[in-house]
């Protein structure tokens, strides 16, 4: 089984300490777009400048993160991922959720939607997800 991790499922996991990420069956094979990676990183940078996190609390969440990535496949931002991101969408979502879904589609391949889960928080992006095909976790 594959599942796809939305950036709110790590970013819960890291900053609020939601154990939902813990509850993932061994054998699993996760992947998520660079945008992961990028907002991690940023909202980690903006917590850290808003005084939402001290200096030695945000080097850990960093740690934290990197540690939990390793795993991770990391899929690319590719053109075809762009080109399909700037196309039309079961259900109204937002830029880079778009992003994320079409790299979603990507690595699950024709016909592979219903072998790929998608981990988000985000109720749009849910219902445009399972409006695709795919399995949604939170919804």
């Amino acid at each position: 089984m594959k599942v796809y991790l939305d950036s709110s499922v790590m970013l819960a996991f890291l900053l609020e300490g939601r154990k939902e990420l813990l509850g993932l069956p061994t054998g699993v094979t996760i992947g998520s777009c660079r945008l992961l990676w990028i907002e991690t990183a940023r909202v980690v940078d903006r917590a850290l400048r808003a005084g939402q996190l001290l200096d030695e609390d945000a080097a850990k969440v960093r740690v934290s993160f990197e540690k939990m990535a390793e795993g991770i496949v990391k899929l690319a931002l590719s053109e075809s991922v762009l080109d399909r991101a700037a196309g039309g969408f079961p259900a109204a979502i937002r830029t880079l959720d778009a992003l994320h879904l079409a790299a979603a589609l990507e690595w699950a391949g024709p016909g592979g939607c219903r072998d790929l889960e998608v981990w988000s928080f985000d109720r749009q992006m849910n219902l445009c997800s399972a409006g695709l095909g795919f399995r949604v976790a939170f919804l």
